[in-house]
């Protein structure tokens, strides 16, 4: 397996409403590629795949939450 990190950059917003919501880009952070097709996990439910240019939502939330990000030969990585 790759020893490369996914690195999730540009949390563009978090909206305040009933529910919240998520938008950002995966990118490697070694090359800084976008990344597609990777999972976006929460609470052990895929919430959201990643797109051709990297970019995911997540649509009704509650923060705070952990998101787990996972990809065929990339490491997987946690945020919160």
């Amino acid at each position: 397996m790759k020893n490369i990190i996914i690195a999730l950059i540009l949390i563009i917003s978090v909206q305040q409403s009933f529910g919240q919501r998520i938008e950002g880009q995966i990118i490697n952070k070694t090359t800084s590629e976008a990344i597609a097709n990777v999972n976006v996990i929460a609470a052990s439910e895929v919430v959201a795949v990643s797109g051709d240019n990297g970019f995911f939502t997540i649509e009704e939330i509650e923060l705070p939450i952990t998101l787990k990000f996972s990809a065929i030969g990339f490491e997987t990585k946690k945020l919160i």
